[in-house]
């Protein structure tokens, strides 16, 4: 179970900061995380939700989370502001 911290306050938040951070790795272990750091940019300003499992790059989630992050769809919360 999330921290009652992170599902309300810091959640909402996150959205707003990302656009506005850069990160970089020459490290290839970190390249999955760098590009669902990029989506999640673009999915956010185009106001989506859910997305299906399928946009997510492959190892950017752990396996012991993907029950706890992916609904029984198969569509994956992305980080979201509350509108």
């Amino acid at each position: 179970m999330m921290r009652g911290s992170y599902a309300t306050h810091y959640r909402r938040m996150l959205p707003s900061l990302l656009p506005v951070l850069e990160f970089r790795s020459i490290n290839e272990t970190w390249r999955p995380i760098l590009k669902a750091q990029s989506l999640i940019v673009l999915l956010n300003e185009e106001g989506r939700r859910l997305v299906p499992v399928s946009l997510v790059p492959e190892g950017s989630i752990p396996r012991k989370w993907w029950d706890t992050v992916v609904d029984q769809k198969g569509r994956l919360n992305v980080v979201s502001q509350s509108r």
